[in-house]
């Protein structure tokens, strides 16, 4: 588990966020196969943050 807590002084800054989702499903039975799931997440020039997590069901 990860926590982040950031201040910033200013009062107007950009946020900008971008969730991507992608999921891969067997051709017999559509089950999930892969998942990918990646986070970004940017304060104006001041914070970035970004994961990828992948998951594979063998």
């Amino acid at each position: 588990k990860n926590e982040y807590n950031v201040d910033f002084e200013e009062e107007n800054l950009g946020l900008f966020a971008d969730f991507k989702l992608n999921i891969d499903y067997t051709g017999k039975t559509c089950r999930m196969k892969k998942a990918d799931a990646e986070i970004c997440i940017e304060v104006e020039n001041k914070f970035f943050y970004e994961q990828k997590i992948t998951l594979i069901n063998k």
